[in-house]
Parts: structure tokens; C-alpha cells; sequence
């Protein structure tokens, strides 16, 4: 009878240790905001930051007290310095998210002296393990790398309203933006949790008018998971096997557009990356081709399809992984080739070939989808020659 009483009391712990969270959560959301501030002829400093009356945080927290001496000695500095304006630092708490799982605190604020520009802090706090989550905590949580993690923020930023608000033709700026998000911690060490997203604060000088401030980029754990998926060529039920045909799909056959604008092929170790136009505009593939007429058969075929309104429209391009051939026998192969196949680049041991349709799905010449068959055309014409310039082995 032993047994069955420990598992009571067991239940019982669990119970109480449910109460006893809950109730710190309710705590943890009356926090209160502390204020340090000192004006002066010569300066204005305030800092602000929560309370919550729960040690393991506040006793971090309070470090902004020491912050705030600083700044008061920075300002000291200055004016012994013979600096005449006025030395401001301004950082408040902007927003405070807190779950079961996780306290986020976002700080933004502004520096001036003899110029001025946003700043912004953050911090984060696992609450289930009474420990600061750090962004290499988030990136090996999620199995995800930081290299990973940019090209994902790239992504999201140029499809942002508030980025297409500035720029008709965002593709113009993609290095731009490559250059702001590129993978180092400083310019992704701002960032706030909930339980759906991370978030991201920075200024980006390059992109928007110092007006705009702090611009952030959320990226959910969905996409996030949808993207991992989609650099390993996974789909997103985790579905790693590759289709043996590429004409599974019929037109209007209801598909998943690939979030993504960059594939990676960790099995080949190359990389593409798609335009912002082709943003839920297209999914991959993987399948072994059934075309006989390559200069060898592919081990592996990555099938680039258009997706209109969550429906297949028809195979776009395809890359062709060829092994145990030397790149002169393929340029040789095509030398007089049509035109609708061709030598991409080599590298790792393999060379990569294109195949491309050499007319549309039926549907796409007639009513109501002759818009659908020109952005198709545009695709294959026009898009795909650049689309393959970007191919890169790392």
C-alpha cells in the first residue's frame, strides 16, 4: 500500500509547487519602477528599471544603479573635458513581458551629446531555472546558428512594411541589409522572449532615417523551426526522406509556400539565395530527376516550384547535383546545347547543372490566371539566370 501513498504525495508537491508559481507570477506582474535621476545645469540622467520584489531578480536588476553612477561620472568627465552642451542620457523601461516560463524586460532611451541617437538594453530571465538566458542560450534551445539566425532577421526585414515604406525596390538593398544583420553578437544583443518569439531591437543607420529609432524584428519560433526545415530540405511535418518524383504535385494542388529566401544543402555544402520577390511565392522540392537526357544521372535534384495562394503552379527550375564528373565533360556536353539546361558551377567534389520548363502549366495562358503565368514567365526568365549566380559552396 506503499506505492499508491507516495504517488499522492507526490501529486500533492506537484499541486503545491503549481500554487507557489502561480502566485510568484501575480507578484512578478505588480512590479514597480524605480526611477534614478539627476538634472542638472549641465546634464540630464535617468535610468529607470523594475522592482519586483523577488531577490534572484532585483539583486540583477539593480546593477542600473551602477549604471547610473556612471553616467554621472561620464557627464563629469566631459565637462572637465571643456565640452559646453549638455551631456542627456535617457533609458526607460519601454516593456516588461512575463510568462511561466520567462521575465523580459525591454529598455529604450537616448543619448545626446553634440549629437544624437537611440539606445536600447535588454534582459531575460528563465524562470523555471533561475538563470539569465544569453542569445547562445536561444540559439542552442532552438538548434539554430547565428549565421542561421541573420540571414532569417535579413529576411524578415526586407519583407517589413515599415522597410518597403522606404524602398520600392528592396532587392537593390540587400547587401545593405546583409551588412547590418551580418552574424556577430553585437548586432543581435539587444532582444527580447515571450513564449511565441524573439525579438530583436537595432538601429539600423544604413536602412532608416535616425528618426525612426530603435526598429525591431520579431521572429516567431514557428518560422524560426519552418526555416531549419527548410535549410535542411526537411518539410515541416520533419518529413527528411527524399520524394523519388518530382511530378507529384498537379496544378492547383494546395502546397506550403517556403519561408525562407536562401536554401542551404548541408549534404552538398552549397547555398542560393531568392529574391524578396519570391517571398510565399515559392517551395522546394527534393526528388531524384526521371529526365534522361543530363550528361550524367543527378544523385539529387532540388526542384524550385511557384506556389500562387497556397497552390502549385508549376516547376520554376531545378538544380541537378552531378557526381564522378569532371566540370570539363559538362561544359562539353553543353557546348551546343538549346539553351534550357546548363552548367551552373562545381565545387565539393560535384557539379551543379539547371533544368528549366520550356513552356508553362496549360492553366497559366488562359483567364483568370494570365497574370499568374506572366509573374511565372518573369520567374523563369528573368529571375532564375540571377537566382543561379548566387550559388555558392561554403
Amino acid at each position: 500500500m506503499s506505492e499508491p501513498k507516495e504517488e499522492v504525495i507526490d501529486a500533492t508537491i506537484e499541486e503545491d509547487d503549481e500554487d507557489e508559481m502561480e502566485k510568484l507570477i501575480e507578484r512578478l506582474k505588480n512590479y514597480e519602477i524605480v526611477v534614478l535621476e539627476d538634472n542638472g545645469e549641465e546634464h540630464h540622467i535617468r535610468i529607470e528599471y523594475p522592482k519586483f520584489h523577488y531577490e534572484p531578480l532585483d539583486d540583477i536588476l539593480s546593477d542600473k544603479e551602477k549604471e547610473f553612477e556612471a553616467q554621472l561620472e561620464q557627464a563629469e568627465q566631459f565637462r572637465e573635458e571643456g565640452f559646453d552642451d549638455v551631456y542627456s542620457y535617457q533609458l526607460n523601461v519601454k516593456n516588461v513581458t512575463v510568462t511561466a516560463n520567462i521575465v523580459s524586460v525591454y529598455y529604450e532611451g537616448r543619448f545626446y551629446h553634440g549629437g544624437g541617437f537611440s539606445i536600447a538594453d535588454s534582459f531575460n530571465y528563465d524562470l523555471k531555472h533561475d538563470r539569465i538566458v544569453t542569445l547562445d542560450d536561444v540559439l542552442e534551445e532552438h538548434s539554430i546558428t547565428l549565421e542561421q539566425l541573420a540571414d532569417l532577421a535579413a529576411e524578415k526585414l526586407m519583407a517589413d512594411e515599415r522597410f518597403l515604406d522606404y524602398y520600392e525596390n528592396p532587392e537593390q538593398l540587400r547587401e545593405e541589409v546583409r551588412e547590418e544583420t551580418k552574424p556577430v553578437e553585437s548586432n543581435f544583443a539587444v532582444f527580447t522572449l515571450t513564449d511565441e518569439a524573439i525579438t530583436f531591437y537595432k538601429q539600423f543607420f544604413s536602412l532608416f532615417p535616425n528618426a525612426e529609432g530603435m526598429v525591431d524584428v520579431e521572429i516567431t519560433w514557428d518560422e524560426m523551426e519552418q526555416y531549419i526545415n527548410a535549410s535542411n530540405g526537411q518539410s515541416d511535418a520533419d518529413d527528411a526522406e527524399v520524394v523519388q518524383s518530382r511530378w507529384i504535385y498537379e496544378f492547383g494542388d494546395p502546397v506550403e509556400a517556403t519561408e525562407s529566401l536562401q536554401y542551404i544543402d548541408e549534404e552538398y555544402r552549397f547555398t542560393v539565395d531568392l529574391p524578396a520577390s519570391w517571398k510565399g511565392k515559392y517551395f522546394v522540392q527534393l526528388t531524384k530527376s526521371d529526365f534522361e537526357h543530363f550528361p550524367k544521372e543527378p544523385s539529387k535534384s532540388i526542384v524550385f516550384n511557384m506556389v500562387h495562394e497556397g497552390k502549385y503552379m508549376g516547376y520554376i527550375f531545378s538544380i541537378e547535383v552531378l557526381e564522378d564528373i569532371s566540370v570539363e565533360e559538362v561544359k562539353a556536353y553543353y557546348e551546343n546545347w538549346p539553351g534550357f539546361e546548363g552548367l551552373i558551377d562545381a565545387g565539393n567534389d560535384v557539379v551543379l547543372v539547371y533544368s528549366r520548363p520550356g513552356e508553362m502549366e496549360a492553366p497559366l495562358y488562359e483567364a483568370p490566371y494570365i497574370e499568374v503565368g506572366n509573374e511565372f514567365s518573369k520567374m523563369v526568365e528573368e529571375d532564375m539566370p540571377k537566382i543561379l549566380k548566387t550559388v555558392k559552396f561554403y
